[in-house]
């Protein structure tokens, strides 16, 4: 390697060079000739705008250059010492009272012992706005489908109308301030406050960082209501014998179709008519009803004024059995006190299911009258009969009663 390098001369050719920077270097030191050199990107200051809006009412919505290059003459030594902060570029729009597009000169002012050689551009274009006021109608628009039962009612907005200010360029096409609204998200009324934008008339937003607004949020209130379908019900009473799942109860109408704001409807389930107890029919009964509706609540389509129910009880049947007379005791008959039946026999009505009212025999019940708060009623008289069935499931349908006579025993 050593020999390399000696055969090449590597060290004396360093040497060289290093004098060379030496010299170049003692020159410039000694010399300090004069040059140009170039600084980009210098930001350009507008001047006179708060002159303008004052009295114009304008303002500088556009500059072609806001950046610019500025080339400067001077020394050497002065030329390294620059740095973009010393040198300022402004532009004056104070005299303009018309808004337009113009091309203006702009000045540069740049450290003691340094020249503007050259500048790049050498003109600005600058767009000059009108700056106005106008007053737009705030409407709701709806973005997405709804739910395919509900229908929304106008929306009221509060206020009506909204104060925009901004450049007469972008306003000149406002239409109206517009509130936009997720309609797939509006599953109930709404109320409360939304941001709207300017917008012209297809509805499309008009983008301005000079747009500003007397008010960010309007208030807005949007009924929504819902239509559906709702199965109508009637509560069945049964008893120990006859349970509801016995009762079967057939309508006039299954279901009626409703319709109201959407958090009312969406709630109801069904609508419950009214009840029906198994105690007050043997087989069969006919009951009316009347629709009662929830507040807010409606009909869709004709009024219905009724709805009528038939009720029949399923593997239910119902008997008949005689009662004679000789059937029927007298229980707690006072001493010195005769009591004579004078109904020759009783024929009672029993339901229950087929397998335990069948062969139901006179001997399967229990007659009797009680004569203890009789005894002091000397006479023919009426006397409520009280029946029992030995068998279970069986139920008595309706009272009894027996004509007796009591008398002083002889």
């Amino acid at each position: 390697m050593m020999q390399w390098l000696k055969a090449h001369h590597v060290g004396m050719k360093i040497l060289a060079i290093l004098l060379a920077v030496a010299l170049w270097a003692f020159a410039i030191a000694t010399d300090n000739p004069e040059r140009t050199m170039d600084y980009d990107g210098i930001g350009v200051q507008l001047i006179g705008g708060a002159t303008i809006r004052s009295n114009n009412n304008l303002i500088v919505t556009e500059i072609s250059n806001p950046q610019v290059t500025v080339r400067l003459r001077g020394s050497f030594t002065r030329l390294g010492e620059v740095e973009d902060s010393n040198i300022i570029v402004r532009a004056d729009v104070s005299r303009f009272t018309e808004p337009g597009t113009y091309l203006v000169d702009y000045d540069v002012s740049v450290p003691n012992g340094l020249t503007v050689d050259g500048k790049n551009p050498e003109k600005l274009r600058l767009t000059i706005d009108q700056y106005v006021e106008k007053e737009l109608e705030v409407r709701a628009v709806y973005d997405g489908q709804f739910e395919d039962s509900l229908d929304v009612g106008s929306a009221v907005i509060t206020p009506e109308k909204v104060r925009v200010s901004g450049i007469a360029s972008v306003l000149d096409n406002a239409q109206y301030a517009i509130v936009m609204v997720d309609a797939a998200a509006l599953t109930e009324s709404f109320e409360g406050d939304l941001d709207f934008f300017v917008a012209d008339e297809d509805d499309k937003p008009l983008d301005s960082e000079y747009t500003s607004y007397a008010q960010s949020l309007v208030h807005v209130e949007i009924p929504v209501y819902m239509t559906k379908d709702i199965p109508l019900e009637v509560e069945k009473i049964g008893n120990s014998i006859i349970p509801p799942e016995n009762m079967i109860v057939n309508l006039s109408m299954d279901e009626v179709r409703i319709h109201g704001e959407a958090q009312i409807i969406r709630e109801i389930e069904s609508l419950m008519l009214g009840s029906i107890d198994v105690s007050t029919f043997l087989s069969t009964a006919t009951e009316t009803y009347t629709l009662e509706l929830p507040e807010g609540v409606e009909i869709v389509g004709s009024p219905i004024n009724s709805i009528i129910a038939q009720v029949t009880l399923d593997g239910i049947e119902s008997a008949q059995i005689s009662l004679d007379k000789d059937d029927i005791e007298f229980e707690n008959v006072p001493e010195g006190i005769e009591v004579t039946n004078e109904t020759l026999n009783v024929v009672i009505t029993v339901r229950g299911r087929t397998d335990d009212i069948r062969d139901l025999r006179a001997e399967d019940f229990h007659a009797s009258v009680d004569i203890s708060e009789r005894a002091s009623l000397v006479g023919r008289q009426m006397s409520p009969l009280k029946i029992e069935c030995l068998r279970e499931g069986v139920e008595l349908w309706g009272n009894y009663n027996v004509v007796l006579t009591t008398q002083e025993a002889r």
